[in-house]
């Protein structure tokens, strides 16, 4: 072998074990943020740390509750909160704390909705199944602690 052709296959090799290692370590998230976009249009900023997830796993119809909280360092961006609302949500929170109790999520991983919070929400209704939500996503933004509460379902 030639010395470029060896060179070759040491910077092909150290690219598929880079792309690896990328995979394995940064692929939940990835696929997490993903899955968002695709399945809600939600296009979560990227620079977040995460705090606390649970997740059922891997269901054949995908479906089941799912739960993250979120930190952001340097807060949120605003244009993301552009369509958030400010206003306190008692059906909101009595739905989310509903989900929550599901999960046994523990208080110290709760949403305190004593503290002030930024929130958005989206359901889908299959035209079949008219006034039953079969899915939704509650985004919940507390400025005190740039935690952001992702929680959403599919029945």
């Amino acid at each position: 072998m030639t010395k470029i052709v060896k060179i070759g296959v040491v910077i092909a090799l150290l690219v598929i074990i880079a792309i690896t290692i990328v995979i394995t370590y940064l692929g939940r998230d990835l696929s997490y943020t993903v899955a968002l976009l695709i399945n809600w249009g939600i296009k979560l900023p990227t620079n977040y740390e995460v705090i606390y997830r649970i997740d059922p796993g891997q269901t054949p119809f995908g479906d089941g509750f799912r739960y993250s909280i979120l930190y952001y360092e340097k807060g949120v961006s605003e244009p993301f909160l552009d369509d958030f609302s400010s206003q306190q949500d008692l059906e909101l929170e009595q739905g989310v704390e509903e989900i929550l109790n599901h999960l046994s999520i523990d208080k110290e991983n709760a949403i305190d909705f004593s503290q002030p919070y930024l929130w958005k929400s989206d359901t889908f209704i299959p035209s079949e199944r008219e006034g039953i939500v079969t899915k939704a996503i509650f985004l919940i933004f507390q400025p005190s602690t740039n935690y952001l509460y992702v929680v959403h379902f599919k029945i």
